[in-house]
């Protein structure tokens, strides 16, 4: 896990040229009804960057879940509608009927076109409620809901690959954030999506919103899933926001049986106590100890040659000073990087470096190095 920079796109820098980039029914009507609480969602933008800030004395985990977002009820029906420029009288009629909003319309059928939309952007929300009786009718007029942002983050910001479109450099910005290309949840993945750090499907308010994005690998945005716990013990790190490169907060073992493996945990010894306890949720969650592990057998097979040959060349001595420095280096670019900690492990092994390094070379098969000559000559004859 590292600190990643902050994104370099707010909601007002992007959010109405993103609207333009689609067109159709279906999107004229999504337009409207975005652009109708587009000062929400700025507004919750801020609130959303207040709360996370260290300064602030709360927390993210104040933020109350929502599957809809109320429309201002001051808007008119034209905005919300977002009707095309051109469209038949036929056209028209239907889309209104299918909407269920004809029966505010005394003569619909012998309205023009213009009359029809001139009345669409003369009578507001709140009017059309009052008018109709029942507020469920209009569900859709009146709120966005979870299906819609869902529909905004998709169809405008994921877009395409290699689309031109604003909402697209958006999300390849975030992408971009990352560090070598690694997932900041796991430091081990590729990033290759982008996870919403409050699920899109419970805080709607922030499906769009540039500060809740991450770069993701699959697998951490595959565990990660909906994970959604308020609680300020029970929150993900977020990699915009806590900066904990400098805690040793990872863990690792040498389990002392053949073949050597390893085990990572949550280090005891933090002395935050909830930032211990929102590690070890993001740990868990993300499988972070099984990842690592996996990745530590395969990582210490490829240097066993190594440590054998140093061993050896030692008068069988264990390695101690080449171990804490291949383990300071690796420090030296992440304090908690799992290969680093491998080193770690096996020097706290009294195990493995009274016992186990002695069986190194003969339980991995290491082949015995050919004496080699030092001269020339003997080698032409010999070698």
């Amino acid at each position: 896990m590292y600190l990643i920079e902050f994104p370099n796109y707010t909601l007002e820098d992007f959010f109405d040229e993103m609207l333009t980039t689609r067109q159709g029914e279906a999107y004229n009507f999504l337009k409207g009804r975005l652009l109708a609480i587009k000062s929400t969602l700025v507004e919750k933008e801020e609130e959303y960057i207040k709360l996370a800030s260290p300064k602030n004395q709360g927390g993210l985990f104040d933020i109350v879940e929502n599957i809809k977002i109320e429309i201002p009820k001051t808007k008119t029906l034209g905005e919300i509608i977002n009707l095309p420029s051109k469209i038949s009288k036929r056209e028209l009629i239907e889309f209104i009927k299918m909407k269920k909003i004809d029966p505010l319309f005394n003569n619909l059928e012998e309205m023009e076109v213009n009359e029809i939309k001139t009345f669409l952007n003369s009578i507001n929300l709140n009017t059309v409620i009052k008018q109709l009786g029942d507020p469920n009718l209009i569900y859709y007029l009146s709120y966005v809901d979870a299906e819609a942002m869902k529909n905004a983050y998709e169809k405008y910001l994921v877009n395409t690959k290699g689309s031109s479109n604003i909402g697209r450099k958006v999300y390849g910005d975030i992408m971009s954030l990352s560090k070598d290309n690694l997932c900041p949840y796991c430091l081990q993945g590729i990033v290759k999506t982008v996870d919403h750090y409050l699920p899109k499907a419970y805080f709607i308010d922030y499906s769009i919103t540039p500060i809740n994005l991450l770069p993701c690998c699959s697998d951490c945005n595959k565990n990660k899933n909906d994970e959604r716990t308020l609680q300020e013990d029970k929150m993900f790190i977020n990699p915009y926001f806590d900066n904990i490169q400098n805690v040793r907060w990872l863990g690792c073992k040498v389990n002392e049986v053949w073949p050597i493996t390893f085990s990572y945990y949550v280090r005891e010894d933090i002395g935050d106590v909830i930032l211990k306890e929102r590690l070890k949720i993001h740990f868990d969650k993300l499988e972070l100890g099984f990842l690592y592990a996996n990745k530590a057998v395969t990582y210490f097979r490829g240097r066993v040659k190594e440590i054998v040959k140093e061993y050896n060349s030692s008068n069988y001595l264990p390695p101690i000073d080449s171990l804490k420095n291949s383990k300071e280096s690796i420090e030296n670019y992440n304090l908690n990087s799992w290969e680093a900690k491998i080193y770690e492990a096996l020097l706290d092994s009294k195990w493995f470096l009274h016992t186990a390094i002695k069986e190194l070379e003969s339980k991995y098969d290491i082949p015995k190095e050919e004496k080699k000559f030092k001269r020339p000559l003997y080698e032409a004859y010999f070698g």
